[in-house]
């Protein structure tokens, strides 16, 4: 007798994994075409790392007395509520309880949706929560998972779980709490680990019910409840592990499906299917071309599609979007004058020819040659959630002959980093000049070495030389922001800092020694030297842009990027090597590598699989490097891999300044990275343009454009030059680099365009091709025209003469003026941490209050004063509160409003505020100094009002228990109408506080509040005991003039400058 199929929590899980409708069909129905496949293996590892994590951790509740254990077989549900009730700790987890579904309760749910009713097996959650709180008892379910972080796949599960339970505890004393839950490790060996309740996930039913319940009740009894041919299925990379696997592969080969296509999504796949109907669309009375079959696979259709005549062009037309996610997808190169996409796609002809196909495209991140070619492989600690390397292999690949033959080099964890700084050295000491390029597999492999080795330098085992040394060499970026060692990105900033700003003589002594630099002499021969050592220039200790290979390259993304292959669903290195290199021997699985490691006996045939890994490695980029090649026989591998970086620049010497300035370092490189993707990948934001001649306007000449596209509105870009004007040739290709990759954004970024004669000295360093092929631009204005298309005018400024009827292309450029003074601050603040240690107070630099709050924010505590203080404020409120009803209406602007009055009171007791609008309150600092900031993005909120009664509240205050003492207050913000209106708002309650009371007039005289026009020039406070209020922007403000008992600003992210 057959038994009955039936679903389990399990099930679910794997259907949210393979997000597959035909795996759930074949599962319930028990199908017996599965065929084991190769990852079985890691599937019991993994399964046996998720026993041990249990084991661990039931062992860790019971040791804490915290668990229940139950016997792991079905309970009657009364059992179960007696036993729960029989404990009488407030909290507390069972563990081994198992139910049988309720399965009438569920049939009503499919019923509900009108779908097949599925039956469900035995239920067994991990764990159930159990927390007693005012006489009530709640439960939640909660699963042990050994991964590093939460899936869909867990959530299916405790969803399916609490539901089955909500209707076995219905009508009983439980109550089901608000939240589910993952339990998951800590990292390292699960075996090893001490579990958390810290490590408990939390997710809101409410949330997992508003998606899951259409997955349970009514996507999966679909699925089942259809034939096997009727349900959609995709074959690709998630099906990795599934036991249908085989079999999908087979029939998409034979059925010619879009999983011919490799690496391709679910999401991608409807995207084709959508533009597969679009171009039908396009082209309703277009004939099919004829088949033996009758009928067009969803390969042959989507190749016809693209080859037929004008239907590109007539779909571009009915939705552009959908054209150029399709276009990015099948990699169809552009033509570049009108950007009209090209009836071709390599990858559509190598799934539909089974053969290899070149994407025509360069390819900037994969070097053309290097002297030395480091290959890795690293085997995974599988049974570690932290998914660590254990064992690895370094091999040496050298074109050059003078190079010294290395040896394979194989590592235990412990030694990796010994042996990889010593392979470095010696290329450091023998082959100083050469090039070098770092190569892993996958991404995935060279994330793994990143991670080690930052984790390797906050181990203190590791030798620092070495450890630094290789991070170095092979690390980049923000993972930097993990270790100590952060080096200076832009030697040109610092070159222009040194030179620029007013420094002392000890500051530049300090950045010499810093440099390793002789610091004698006077002040003009020391920033003489410093400014020699930069204009040496750095070679390899500055940063690479995105246009050059990184310092480790990961060789299947290069190759899937630059080569179609025809292997359905997706693609490893045994099966890239096997059609890229037929004639060698197979290469070993990862799977087979890391399964010989783990047995014993079998290190011999381990190291022999990962030595034909790094070897197969090599020679597909060899083979990658003879196919990427045009026909005229140029290589689209543009770039030459570069010299080994073994030093950096590290100026700052406090390590949270010294992150500080790297991530703003890292900020603006990100930004420049992504200016330079786009260029790579001609990514313009603008539609091309058509050059139509000058236009004078009232003050200068514009230059007008015709857009060649439909209506785009182009409005005005403001003051600054922030784009490149590029001509577009009718002969420039897709496979020619761009020549505004070249372009110098950072020299530029800073400059005022039109340029000085020092801008214009920059101007002359850039490259030649820039000089004679690109303006900068601004735009002035746009015109939209009936037709379609409009007008736009631009301001250009540049060397290169414009061509009437001229194609061109507009690109944004980097424009950024304040990381220079950020970075300044910043290495100032620095400076002055290193050279004042032994003449402050203590190790808390209260005279450097920025500095202080970076290196010790627990010593910002609330002032001494702040009771009486904050005792005061409230006696003011009420005093006006109480004017208001004597003197009337005139007084009623001296009252706070609640939130106004609480961000009031907040500055009467902290040295530091920060206030949001609507005015609330955070943040605080000790001393006799105030540091207040507002920060506000609506209008209308109260805090202008807020600002200057808080003002005058606070010098009445003071007053009140000091007497007359001299204050200086500066309020600045963004905009010079916004501190104007500080200032008008102010004197408007001076105003009214002399109507209030005659009495407070003595401290109000006391008060001068000017406007800064020109920080500069204004005249200096007096030496007396006046309060002097100024306003105006940051930039008015000569750090040699003044100094402030108290600062109110407008935005917090300006305080570095």
């Amino acid at each position: 007798m057959t038994a009955r199929p039936y679903l389990t929590a399990t099930s679910l899980a794997a259907y949210q994994h393979f997000n597959c409708g035909l795996y759930i069909h074949n599962t319930y129905h028990t199908t017996t075409e599965a065929i084991s496949n190769p990852h079985v293996g890691k599937s019991d590892y993994l399964f046996k790392r998720g026993i041990e994590w249990e084991k661990t951790l039931f062992t860790w509740l019971e040791n804490s007395g915290l668990l229940l254990r139950i016997p792991a077989f079905p309970l009657d549900p009364a059992i179960l509520i007696e036993k729960i009730l029989a404990d009488d700790r407030t909290h507390f987890f069972i563990a081994g309880i198992t139910f049988l579904s309720p399965q009438t309760e569920l049939d009503k749910r499919f019923i509900e949706n009108d779908v097949t009713r599925i039956r469900f097996g035995t239920g067994k959650p991990d764990l159930i929560e159990i927390t007693r709180k005012d006489n009530k008892i709640f439960w939640r379910v909660i699963d042990a998972k050994a991964s590093k972080q939460t899936k869909t796949s867990h959530y299916i599960q405790i969803y399916f779980y609490v539901v089955c339970l909500n209707y076995i505890f219905d009508g009983t004393p439980f109550r089901p709490m608000e939240s589910a839950a993952v339990w998951l490790p800590p990292k390292g060996a699960v075996c090893r680990c001490l579990p958390s309740l810290e490590d408990i996930k939390d997710i809101f039913i409410s949330t997992l019910a508003s998606v899951l319940d259409k997955v349970i009740f009514r996507e999966i009894p679909l699925a089942i409840g259809s034939a096997a041919e009727d349900v959609y299925w995709h074959y690709g990379p998630s099906c990795q592990g599934c036991p249908y696997e085989t079999k999908c592969r087979l029939s998409t080969r034979e059925q010619g499906k879009l999983g011919c296509i490799p690496n391709l999504a679910k999401e991608d796949v409807e995207i084709l299917h959508h533009f597969a109907r679009l171009m039908k669309e396009a082209s309703p009375s277009t004939t099919k071309p004829t088949t033996t079959n009758d009928s067009l696979t969803d390969i042959e259709e989507l190749h016809w599609l693209i080859k037929e005549q004008g239907i590109l062009q007539r779909a571009s037309k009915l939705s552009p979007t959908v054209v150029e996610f399709a276009r990015e997808i099948l990699a169809c190169p552009k033509k570049l004058e009108t950007s009209e996409v090209l009836p071709y796609s390599a990858i559509v002809e190598a799934a539909k020819e089974q053969k290899i196909e070149l994407i025509p495209r360069i390819n900037y991140t994969c070097p053309s040659r290097e002297d030395v070619a480091i290959v890795i492989s690293i085997i995974r600690d599988i049974e570690s959630v932290s998914s660590t390397g254990v064992y690895f292999c370094t091999s040496v690949h050298c074109n050059a002959a003078s190079s010294p033959l290395q040896p394979v080099i194989f590592s235990e964890a412990k030694n990796f980093v010994k042996n990889l700084a010593a392979l470095i050295r010696g290329f450091q000491n023998n082959m100083s000049r050469g090039s070098f390029q770092f190569y892993t597999w996958s991404t995935n492999e060279k994330s793994l070495l990143e991670k080690i080795l930052v984790d390797a330098a906050s181990d203190c085992s590791e030798d620092r030389e070495d450890i630094e040394l290789c991070i170095v060499a092979l690390v980049q970026g923000t993972p930097l922001l993990s270790t100590n060692f952060q080096p200076i990105l832009f030697p040109n900033v610092i070159s222009q800092i040194l030179s620029k700003e007013t420094m002392s003589r000890t500051h530049y002594m300090e950045c010499l020694l810093r440099l390793g630099i002789s610091a004698d002499g006077d002040t003009e021969t020391l920033q003489k030297r410093l400014n020699r050592f930069f204009l040496r220039g750095t070679g390899n200790l500055t940063y690479r842009h995105a246009w050059e290979p990184p310092v480790v390259v990961s060789l299947k993304k290069e190759v899937e990027r630059q080569l179609a292959l025809p292997i359905p669903g997706y693609w490893d290195l045994p099966s890239c090597s096997s059609i890229l290199l037929p004639a060698t021997p197979n290469c070993p699985s990862e799977d087979e590598i890391a399964a010989d490691y783990r047995i014993a006996g079998r290190m011999e045939r381990c190291q022999d699989g990962l030595f034909r890994r790094n070897n197969t490695i090599y020679s597909v980029l060899i083979c990658l490097r003879s196919r990427a090649v045009t026909q005229n026989g140029k290589s689209l591998l543009v770039n030459e891999a570069k010299p080994l970086a073994t030093t950096s620049i590290v100026l700052c010497k406090e390590p949270t300044i010294r992150k500080l300035y790297f991530m703003q370092e890292m900020e603006v490189l990100l930004r420049l990275h992504e200016i330079q993707k786009r260029r790579m990948n001609r990514c313009d934001p603008y539609p091309s343009l058509r050059y139509l001649g000058t236009v004078q306007e009232v003050t200068e000449m514009e230059h007008a454009f015709a857009i060649l596209s439909d209506n785009f509105d182009m409005s005005s870009t403001g003051v600054f030059y922030d784009l490149l004007l590029i001509r577009i040739s009718p002969t420039d290709q897709e496979t020619d680099s761009p020549v505004e990759i070249l372009f110098d954004d950072l020299v530029f970024s800073a400059l005022v365009i039109p340029p000085n004669s020092y801008g214009i000295s920059k101007w002359e360093e850039q490259h030649s091709r820039v000089k004679n092929a690109i303006s900068l631009a601004r735009i002035r204005g746009f015109q939209p025209s009936a037709n379609g298309h409009g007008t736009v005018h631009l301001h250009v400024w540049g060397s290169t003469e414009l061509v009437l009827g001229g194609t061109y292309r507009l690109t944004p450029r980097l424009v950024d003026f304040n990381t220079r003074k950020t970075l300044s601050s910043l290495l100032d603040l620095d400076i002055r941490w290193a050279t004042s240690q032994s003449t402050v107070d203590g190790p808390l630099h209260r005279n450097i209050p920025y500095l202080q709050l970076i290196y010790d924010a627990q010593s910002f505590g609330k002032v001494a004063v702040s009771a009486q203080y904050r005792k005061f404020g409230h006696s003011l409120q009420k005093r006006y509160r109480a004017l208001k009803q004597s003197v009337g209406e005139k007084t009623a602007g001296l009252i706070l409003k609640t939130s106004q009055y609480n961000a009031a009171q907040h500055i009467f007791a902290n040295r530091l505020s920060i206030v949001w609008g609507p005015p609330g309150n955070k943040y605080y600092i000790p001393d006799a100094q105030f540091l207040i900031y507002i920060f506000n993005t609506y209008k209308g909120t109260g805090k202008t009002h807020t600002i200057c009664l808080s003002i005058l509240r606070l010098l009445e205050t003071q007053y009140h228990y000091e007497g007359p003492r001299r204050k200086i207050i500066f309020i600045t913000g963004v905009t010079t109408m916004a501190i104007e209106s500080c200032q008008i708002k102010l004197c408007s309650l001076v105003e009214r506080y002399k109507i209030a009371n005659r009495s407070v007039s003595t401290w109000l005289k006391e008060i001068t509040i000017e406007f800064l026009n020109n920080g500069y020039n204004h005249p200096l406070p007096l030496n007396d005991s006046r309060s002097y209020i100024y306003a105006g922007t940051i930039y008015q403000v000569s750090p040699n003039k003044y100094c402030f008992n108290l600062l109110f600003q407008n935005a917090y992210s300006y305080l570095l400058r």
